[in-house]
């Protein structure tokens, strides 16, 4: 079985390579029919010909060993079941090959037969890991390891499956060939603009740019290979691989996509796919499916993904309201890139709030102060978000909305953060960096501060402290036992939702200041009115409680949910009217 697999794996490893051969040679309709060639099965073997059936043939070869493999795993059950799986992908990957010739290489066909072909291969690596057994473990693993071993694994594949399109699409060289353009998209003499202009370079470039993603990522996962896992073999394979992948895709550029240059590309990538695979299977081992996505869980905790959520809304209105146009692909990378910078950023708050977050029953079973994850592995991803997303969003749209970012993350970070345990003018510091996404949204299409923007951040900025103050009434108890500076520790309960009123005229007033220089529509200022008027009815309805905490706690929590609804009501209205 293990000898089968093994010249499968050799034979299919040469027949990936051998299909992006094809491609780069422009052989690929050599055979304008199939699945003979010129109504042949052995043509005259020459030129494009020897080259596209070469790679027919070959394919062939695959199917009947694996035909050969399902006989052998029929006793294994094991193995019986993945053996039929790679039947079907194989025969899944001859129609492919197919509907590739027939149909004149369409792109989506082309792409999924490299993609479905990548699958195939792993597969086999699987099986052949597998069958051989592993007493004696000489590397450590756990829940987050394996987990990280399968976001690389995701990751690379995501690069792979990309740069199929970005070729099969006929774009290598969307961004220009040559050495001037190896490592920017443009040619510094011959464009004014450093950023790609069409959707064209766009794709292009976005290949480079989760190629950089997917390199960080990968040497950063190599090198805990190498001091914690101790799997310091795969951690040596990967960084060359890596290395030898990035330095082909420069070469390829500069070749003028030459042939070879292009071809080793893909070997490259294949490399990095199966010794990121193979990891993936070391470090998986003992491991559950529950442990594995709990573990999942727990990292997406730390991104405080509501929050997340909230800004992904916000900073999406705030494009869609911005005077101006903004290619789908920049917008889609821009707003990705935002929701990122914010996830680092709350990663890093959680880092740091972590001991004081076992003072609070509903902030003590998080990941951190549990001891579920690992400190030092939180504050080294929440900083990796920040430093790739920032300058993305810098190449997506402009170095203003990039700039704002970073300052949203700083103040964040340096400022509320350690604020939150000295005074209550936390609660208007950690506003400003709350107030920032609908701003950068609007600033990612305008490239500029203007009025409307302005309003914008202003609506965020003072929603955020009626918002904050209901929750502090809420969890009152936890956050005096926290030690965090609260208004209703300080002031008093009354004196609170004194502030929630005042607050929530304020809001109204600022929702209602783009009449004053837009020809707003009646509809416009009555939903409004209706909608601040409704909010500030039952704000004032907390008042008749005073300082009967037990009494104002329900009345906070459903004002807090009702600003929930409040704000996105307004923001629609505000792009719609």
């Amino acid at each position: 079985l293990r000898l089968t697999l093994a010249f499968s794996i050799i034979c299919t490893f040469i027949l990936i390579n051998l299909g992006g051969f094809v491609h780069n040679t422009g052989s690929s309709l050599a055979c304008p029919d199939w699945p003979l060639c010129y109504g042949e099965v052995m043509p005259k073997m020459e030129g494009g010909v020897l080259i596209e059936h070469s790679h027919r043939l070959l394919g062939a070869l695959v199917g009947f060993l694996n035909i050969i493999l399902v006989f052998l795993c029929w006793r294994r059950p094991k193995f019986r079941l993945l053996s039929f799986i790679t039947l079907v992908m194989v025969i899944v990957q001859g129609s492919l090959g197919g509907l590739t010739v027939i149909y004149k290489l369409p792109t989506i066909v082309s792409t999924f037969h490299l993609s479905l072909a990548m699958i195939y291969f792993l597969t086999l690596i699987g099986i052949f890991y597998s069958s051989k057994e592993r007493k004696d473990k000489k590397y450590k693993t756990n829940e987050l390891m394996a987990l990280s071993s399968f976001g690389v694994l995701v990751l690379v594949y995501a690069q792979v499956v990309l740069g199929a399109f970005m070729r099969h699409s006929g774009l290598g060289g969307a961004c220009g060939v040559g050495i001037e353009n190896a490592i920017t998209c443009f040619d510094m003499i011959a464009m004014a603009t450093p950023l790609p202009v069409s959707s064209q370079a766009w794709i292009h470039f976005s290949h480079r740019i989760l190629g950089v993603f997917v390199a960080v990522f990968v040497l950063a996962f190599a090198h805990y290979l190498f001091h914690w896992a101790k799997l310091k073999l795969n951690a040596i394979l990967i960084v060359g691989a890596t290395f030898f992948q990035v330095a082909l895709g420069i070469l390829t550029v500069q070749s003028n996509l030459g042939v070879w240059q292009t071809t080793l590309h893909l070997t490259g990538a294949v490399l990095v796919l199966v010794l990121s695979f193979i990891s993936f299977m070391q470090l998986r081992e003992g491991l559950t499916k529950e442990s594995l996505f709990s573990c999942f869980k727990d990292i997406v905790s730390l991104t405080k993904p509501r929050l997340s959520g909230l800004v992904i809304v916000t900073s999406g209105l705030g494009m869609a309201m911005a005077p101006g146009s903004m290619s789908t692909a920049s917008a889609i990378i821009t707003l990705i890139s935002i929701t990122m910078i914010v996830a680092g950023a709350c990663t890093i708050n959680c880092y740091m709030e972590r001991e004081g977050d076992k003072l609070m029953d509903r902030t003590k079973v998080r990941p951190l102060p549990s001891g579920r994850l690992n400190a030092k592995f939180a504050l080294a991803f929440g900083i990796a978000l920040m430093l790739i997303f920032t300058p993305i969003i810098a190449f997506s749209s402009n170095l203003l909305t990039a700039g704002l970012g970073g300052a949203a993350c700083l103040l964040y970070i340096f400022l509320y953060t350690p604020l939150k345990r000295k005074s209550t003018l936390a609660l208007f510091a950690g506003a400003v960096p709350g107030a920032l996404p609908p701003l950068m949204g609007w600033t990612s299409v305008t490239n500029s501060i203007d009025k409307m923007g302005l309003v914008l951040f202003g609506v965020l900025f003072v929603w955020q402290l009626p918002h904050f103050l209901a929750i502090s009434l809420v969890y009152l108890k936890e956050y005096k036992r926290a030690g965090i500076k609260i208004i209703p520790v300080t002031r008093g309960i009354l004196a609170t939702k004194i502030r929630i009123v005042l607050y929530t005229i304020i809001l109204m007033l600022i929702s209602l200041l783009p009449v004053l220089w837009e020809v707003k529509s009646i509809t416009y200022i009555f939903l409004v009115s209706l909608c601040g008027l409704a909010f500030l009815a039952y704000a004032i309805l907390g008042l008749k409680t005073g300082e009967q905490w037990e009494v104002s706690r329900p009345w906070a929590r459903k004002y807090f949910f009702g600003s929930l609804f409040y704000l996105p009501s307004v923001l629609v209205v505000m792009m719609v009217f």
